[in-house]
């Protein structure tokens, strides 16, 4: 028996290998190699099993996936690149990128991933991947999947720095205490051809900081091409889109600074203006005395930056005429006759842009005897203050597949249902307990004594089977209920310098019956221009991957992405697609998402000036009129100080006067501490009730807004906020930043109102609207959204403050 049973499985294997090599001949592409994450730098930290550098990617962030193909035989048809990945949740998701057309292609050619028309990326949630060539139409795959099954991601701890254009020679950071694990922690990226520059923003999610060093970048094969060139501008307006949705950027000018000073693109965003004459300035030395911040601001001097036998360009700026700049090096206070400005910085929407007068990638700072010192100076002062340094392994420690602290506080907070009654263990224990006994000995004691008939078990079993299954169905609806319920939070960046608002949101769907939806995000009337251009949302999902493997019949969704150039990229099109829920089940959101702010109906409108009498002061007044009642828990930033502030009702103007007695010294403890106070079915969206107020832990939005800020009288304390570090604007609340009056504060919290109601109201308090069923800028109208809402709104807005004017 034991050699026909060999034969026949080798025959079984036999066919099946033939069958595989002849699906795989047939295929027209062939996937020669997958690198995930931003092409490695001069030093290798890791190698894939090929003997390769490991590219750099972060769990839980989005990253680039560098693909080269082999075309095989003449593909007569259209295809698309594939990656599927897998949610916290293992569900499977799925991104689709179209590929250029290849019918003209000749077969025995090698497409690189610079010869592709667009760079694909994706979000791990886990450690598998899998890539394919598909036929849009058919789903008939092109080429043989090609399955990574571990892929090499950095933990989200991990501070990415990359640089374009440059590889950065001479990158080094201080040496630490044994022990110590910052080697491992921060890790330089480098793009040097412009063709392997994402085109999306969310492209560069992993990255902590960009440097773009114009000294050693090539001319004719990067700086020109990216900035002039009409092919590239998807990619320079990603990288733009990043930088405003939160992004770092250094910017270093020396040698090629006249061509820099050449981009319009790159003038704008820069935190002050290249002339065009006397830009360059050849000096023999230059004193490095860094404006810091910590616990508190300092003064850090490091060695004198000295060329070695001549001179090195030196870069003049000229401020903007209608923003301003703080001073980094030297400092302000630092600035005399002679003095010459060094280093500059300035926001572009929520982001952090930084320019430096000198050339990074080139002599003398190459050679900087202080190097190290002053690249650690500019990880922290230009990108995260406290995200590049190594802690206590205690303190901040993260394995294989993590989620930061606040991320999980914020989706456990959405998670929590108070309308929806959680069944005890013990319940669900004692009704297992009595579906065993019943189906147990009770039946067979009935079935042996009472009708002495053991064979009706084939009709008694399933009865009860089916009658227990009811009553735990019936009694789950009756606690349950059939509504669906909706947790959401908003916070809210309003920016009149760029003419922008820019959002978070988060939320979770219960669901109360087995269903697919399709989710996407738009803002509300009153927040943003209605039809104009937009920039998108991005809609994705919450948690922490397991890192385990997919199961073969695991369900599955995809990301509704549009790709650049697609006209419905202007509108708010990108959703998830048929996206799984169970029966009383959860599912949580997240949504990044930017729009116009509308000129005719300016939502807030300012006039806050520097008196000449005094200009390191604010006077002026500034009007709110966004579509609530008011703001509560307000406070006004500016100049590193918080002024505790009344409600601010919406249409008032208020008067920004600035007086010291309102100075709140401990304000961000008071706001962060502050907990949610709701109504039970509040009339009006949040306006006055005498109705009974309940009790909510807030959500840790003040926390995430200013999270360094937070840590100040900590120096030891490890941020929490390593997926969220672009929202923190602690950066903006140095005692220099006088360009602008930070207004933060909260609406109103409403709890389990009418969901449609509630979204669709003139005076909502929720700055977006939610799509379930559709996605929005498609032909389809969306659909009202059933069951209730629970909303939570925080909001900021940087009042502009310019120069006084006659």
């Amino acid at each position: 028996m034991t050699r026909p049973l060999f034969r026949c499985f080798a025959v079984i294997a036999a066919l099946a290998l033939a069958a595989a090599s002849a699906a795989a001949q047939s295929h027209p592409i062939k996937i020669k190699s997958v690198k995930t994450g931003f092409p490695h730098g001069p030093n290798v930290t890791q190698r894939d099993d090929d003997g390769s550098g490991s590219y750099i990617c972060k769990t839980n962030f989005w990253t680039p996936v560098y693909l080269e193909l082999e075309i095989l035989r003449t593909v007569d048809r259209p295809a698309a690149i594939v990656l599927e990945a897998s949610d916290p949740d293992d569900l499977g998701t799925s991104v689709t990128v179209p590929l250029q057309n290849l019918s003209d292609v000749r077969p025995g050619t090698t497409l690189s991933a610079a010869e592709l028309a667009y760079l694909p990326c994706v979000r791990l949630g886990g450690r598998d991947l899998s890539v394919s060539i598909r036929d849009p139409g058919s789903g008939r795959n092109l080429a043989e999947p090609k399955r990574l099954s571990f892929v090499r991601s950095k933990d989200t701890s991990a501070y990415v720095v990359l640089s374009l254009g440059s590889r950065l020679p001479g990158f080094e950071l201080p040496p630490e205490a044994p022990g110590a694990n910052r080697g491992s922690k921060v890790d330089l990226a480098v793009i040097d051809n412009p063709y392997l520059l994402p085109d999306r923003w969310y492209g560069y999610d992993a990255a902590d900081l960009v440097v773009l060093a114009t000294g050693s970048a090539s001319v004719q094969n990067f700086l020109a091409p990216l900035f002039t060139d009409p092919q590239h501008k998807p990619r320079l307006d990603a990288l733009v889109e990043w930088v405003r949705r939160g992004g770092r950027l250094v910017v270093s000018v020396g040698q090629n600074a006249g061509v820099a000073a050449s981009f319009p693109v790159l003038q704008e965003l820069l935190p002050m203006r290249l002339p065009r004459e006397n830009l360059v300035e050849q000096v023999k030395d230059l004193p490095m005395e860094w404006l810091t911040h910590g616990v508190s601001e300092k003064k850090t001097k490091l060695n004198t930056l000295t060329a070695k036998g001549g001179t090195f360009p030196l870069v003049r700026f000229e401020p903007h005429t209608d923003r301003g700049a703080r001073q980094i090096v030297p400092p302000a206070d630092s600035l005399r006759e002679g003095t010459r400005r060094a280093v500059v910085q300035a926001p572009y929407g929520l982001g952090r842009v930084t320019l430096v007068a000198f050339d990074l990638d080139r002599s003398p700072f190459v050679d900087y005897d202080d190097r190290p010192r002053a690249w650690d100076l500019i990880l922290r002062e230009c990108g995260a203050n406290r995200a590049p340094q190594s802690f206590n392994k205690n303190n901040y420690s993260y394995s294989g597949i993590a989620e930061d602290e606040l991320a999980n506080e914020m989706r456990q907070h959405a998670d929590a249902f108070a309308s929806v009654p959680v069944i005890s263990f013990g319940w669900v224990a004692a009704f297992i307990v009595l579906y065993t006994l019943l189906i147990g000995p009770v039946e067979y004691y009935v079935l042996k004594k009472v009708f002495k008939r053991l064979e009706l078990t084939w009709i008694t079993f399933p009865i009860i089977v089916l009658t227990v299954s009811a009553i735990a169905y019936f009694s789950a609806y009756a606690l349950k209920g059939s509504d669906m319920k909706v947790n959401k939070v908003d916070i809210v960046d309003i920016d009149p310098a760029t003419n922008r608002v820019y959002g978070r949101t988060w939320f979770t769907v219960f669901s109360p019956r087995i269903d697919t939806y399709r989710v996407g995000v738009e803002p509300a009337p009153g927040w943003a221009a209605p039809g104009g251009a937009h920039g998108g949302a991005l809609v994705d999902w919450t948690g922490a991957g397991s890192g385990r493997r997919g199961g073969l019949f695991r369900r599955s969704y995809q990301y509704g992405l549009t790709q650049p150039g697609d006209p419905a990229t202007a509108r708010f099109a990108d959703g998830l697609v048929d996206v799984p829920i169970q029966v009383w089940s959860t599912k949580g959101f997240t949504a990044d998402w930017n729009a116009v702010l509308d000129k005719a109906t300016p939502p807030v409108v300012s006039e806050l000036v520097h008196p000449p009498a005094n200009p390191a002061n604010v006077v002026g007044t500034f009007t709110l009129n966004l579509p609530f009642k008011e703001l509560q828990d307000v406070h006004l930033v500016y100049a590193g100080k918080a002024y505790k502030w009344d409600a601010i009702p919406t249409g008032v103007p208020v008067n920004a006067f600035l007086d010291d007695t309102k100075v709140d010294g401990d304000w961000i403890a008071k706001l962060t501490s502050l907990s949610v106070f709701t109504t039970v079915n509040p009339p009006n969206f949040g306006r006055a009730s005498t109705q009974k107020l309940q009790s909510n832990g807030a959500a840790p939005a003040f926390q995430m807004m200013f999270h360094e800020e937070t840590l100040k009288s900590n120096d030891t304390a490890a941020p929490r906020n390593s997926t969220l570090r672009r929202l923190d604007q602690s950066w903006r609340l140095s005692s220099l930043h006088r360009d602008e009056v930070i207004v933060i504060g909260r609406v109103p919290a409403v709890r389990d109102v009418p969901a449609e109601e509630l979204l669709t109201a003139a005076d909502s308090p929720s700055p977006t609207r939610i799509w379930l069923k559709e996605l929005p800028g498609g032909a389809a109208n969306r659909t009202p959204q059933q069951g209730t809402l629970q909303q939570e709104t925080f909001v900021r807005i940087y009042l502009p403050v310019k120069p006084f004017k006659k």
